[in-house]
């Protein structure tokens, strides 16, 4: 019971110590700082909280390598969509220009050309 309660307090000191570096390490991941995240996560106490926020880390970084990824993506096929709907518009107006030509034509009278 008394080494329980021990460990309680020795867990809660860690905690309070790695409290102000876990805030930093946020921080430094919201802001896609991966790699000093992981210097200030290698002072971390603790292995497994080390190995926990190191592991964090490295997802997030993955996720954000995703997101970019698939932004650039989906930038490319809207760039692509846009260069399509252009090329149409122009179709269109040469269409429309050629056949109000062509109307012009047949109505004009025969030596009127």
């Amino acid at each position: 019971m008394l080494d329980e309660g021990v460990k309680h307090i020795q867990e809660a000191e860690t905690d309070l110590q790695n409290d102000p570096i876990m805030k930093k390490i946020t921080a430094l991941v919201k802001n896609e700082q991966y790699e000093e995240a992981r210097e200030k996560a290698k002072i971390l106490t603790g292995d497994q909280v080390k190995e926990d926020s190191l592991k964090a880390i490295e997802s997030a970084e993955e996720k954000a390598v995703e997101a970019a990824i698939k932004k650039e993506e989906a930038e490319k096929k809207a760039a692509a969509k846009k260069v399509e709907d252009e090329k149409k518009v122009k179709e269109e107006a040469a269409k429309k220009a050629a056949a109000d030509k062509k109307k012009e034509e047949e109505s004009k009278g025969p030596g009127e050309k």
